[in-house]
């Protein structure tokens, strides 16, 4: 059983966003989905094993939205989490 609740940080280190969270109990990695500012639903951006991922600036002006699902593989079928809060990169 994967844990929910999952609570998104954001930071930023050598002009690259930072995005980190506490592990899920029982995942075996995460989905990290972004939403671009023209878009009405985010889309995948990357999967990790850790709990943290980096992301340059986007190139486009607008605000951007990243948000994160743990998720657990088995033999049957792949359990995912709730989504976390989503945080917010502005590109101005």
């Amino acid at each position: 059983m994967l844990s929910y609740g999952l609570v998104l940080k954001k930071s930023k280190k050598e002009g690259k966003y930072i995005f980190t969270w506490d592990a899920s109990t029982g995942a075996d990695g995460y989905y990290v989905y972004i939403k671009n500012p023209e878009e009405s639903s985010y889309t995948p951006y990357e999967t990790v094993a850790d709990t943290k991922v980096s992301i340059n600036p986007p190139a486009a002006f607008g605000t951007y939205r990243v948000r994160v699902a743990a998720y657990k593989e088995s033999s049957e079928e792949t359990l995912i989490s709730p989504f976390s809060t989503s945080l917010k990169i502005t590109v101005e």
